[in-house]
């Protein structure tokens, strides 16, 4: 995975640390949206990282959603999570060491109602 690359918004990571059905909009189910984040981590940077997800209004200002801590795994090069999405927008997701002193990576992601 290239350390220059934006998070991956994937339904699933396979084995190899593949994502699967990557895509950038989910469609919203009654029971939410599972998602998960895929984003490479230099890991001497940190042992923990912090995802945390704004949701961003129509007048591109960004109102906070969550946040979730994790470990990094220091024998690999990326990072990966998962986050339950429970309503429609476009949320932007930011990787941040720690102690939130650095950014590491971000990425958009857009929630849309099913049809169903």
């Amino acid at each position: 995975m290239n350390q220059g690359s934006k998070i991956i918004f994937c339904e699933y990571v396979d084995s190899q640390s593949k994502p699967i059905n990557a895509k950038k909009t989910f469609e919203l189910g009654p029971a939410g949206v599972n998602v998960k984040f895929l984003s490479p981590v230099a890991s001497q940077a940190t042992s923990k990282i912090l995802y945390e997800i704004h949701k961003v209004n129509q007048d591109s200002s960004e109102e906070y959603e969550d946040a979730i801590f994790t470990n990094v795994n220091p024998m690999r090069d990326f990072h990966s999570c998962e986050f339950t999405f429970y309503k429609s927008g476009r949320f932007k997701v930011r990787i941040y060491d720690s102690k939130k002193k650095n950014l590491l990576n971000s990425g958009t992601i857009q929630i849309i109602n099913s049809p169903f």
